[in-house]
């Protein structure tokens, strides 16, 4: 190996010394589905901060509220949601939202997701 090879080698962090941001653990489930700014989400994950979405509001700027409805498969009826947009990725076309205040119950509910 030559040294321009090994010093090239040696610049790129290990896997380890890279720290995930994320406070909660992240999740994928289709029994949920996010009701607001006039549709209904499938998500693509999910955590107990937030979750992420096909971007289908190109013109919804970063910081845009709403409010909605939470169903969960197993969970009986809607659970109020508020949520605001808080990045948006070009390249892949999602868009990442964040909880609002989650109650108790939508909280209890993702748990046991």
């Amino acid at each position: 190996m030559s040294l321009d090879t090994l010093q090239a080698v040696e610049a790129v962090p290990a896997p380890s010394s890279v720290r995930e941001r994320r406070l909660q653990k992240r999740h994928t489930s289709s029994r949920m589905k996010l009701t607001f700014l006039g549709a209904e989400r499938e998500l693509l994950n999910w955590s107990l901060g937030g979750f992420l979405v096909a971007d289908r509001l190109p013109h919804a700027p970063i910081g845009t509220t709403a409010e909605g409805f939470a169903d969960i498969i197993g969970h009986p009826g809607r659970l109020a949601i508020r949520v605001e947009l808080v990045r948006r990725d070009k390249r892949t076309k999602e868009i990442a939202f964040r909880f609002i205040g989650p109650s108790p119950a939508l909280i209890n509910a993702l748990l046991k997701e």
